[in-house]
């Protein structure tokens, strides 16, 4: 989902981009309600417009952060994830 969000905020559409980058903040809730063992229930969350660009690249360093956060997390209970996520986002995002 993060690599779409980023297709879209390279377009220039703030609109679409920043809905996908809210649907990812939803992703993240249920990555960390599982690796903490939790059930996955549905939270408001209240996520501000990203009103530019930088505003929006920003973010999805932010969230790509804490999904590694959670990443390392699940590697210490034995689950398994890609080598290197980041990559491929950071090459996206150096795109101009």
């Amino acid at each position: 989902m993060t690599s779409i969000s980023i297709k879209y905020v390279l377009r220039g559409d703030l609109i679409t981009g920043d809905r996908l980058i809210f649907g990812n903040v939803y992703l993240l809730l249920a990555v960390k309600q599982r690796v903490a063992g939790e059930v996955l229930h549905w939270q408001h969350i209240n996520v501000p417009f990203a009103t530019a660009r930088a505003e929006q690249v920003a973010l999805i360093r932010q969230l790509c952060a804490e999904m590694q956060e959670e990443m390392r997390k699940l590697v210490a209970q034995g689950g398994q994830v890609p080598d290197d996520p980041m990559s491929i986002i950071e090459v996206w995002l150096s795109i101009e």
